[in-house]
């Protein structure tokens, strides 16, 4: 289980630490994230959106960015990554999954 903390983060400005909790039940502060969402697939990999809309996923210990931004995201009960993506000038919301 992951949540977004309350302590700002380092990495850039309106982004806050992820915790994830152990197998020991107690709550571990992950120092290398920062972000606004957070969502975790079937197999525990957590994918995060920061402050800049940017989406990034955790790969083991570190956090891989994906080129695409998104204001929103999600796990399908299949485990895929859903992003709601564009904004509301033009043709409004996309939905962005892999």
């Amino acid at each position: 289980m992951w949540v977004v903390g309350a302590n700002k983060s380092r990495r850039g400005k309106g982004n806050y630490l992820y915790y994830q909790k152990d197998d020991k039940k107690s709550w571990r502060r992950d120092n290398r994230s920062g972000g606004l969402k957070v969502a975790v697939n079937n197999d525990g990999v957590a994918f995060q959106v920061d402050s800049n809309g940017l989406i990034h996923k955790q790969s083991g210990r570190r956090w891989t960015s994906d080129s695409q931004t998104a204001i929103d995201i999600a796990i399908g009960s299949e485990g895929s990554m859903y992003a709601l993506v564009g904004d509301m000038s033009g043709e409004g919301y996309e939905l962005y999954y892999r």
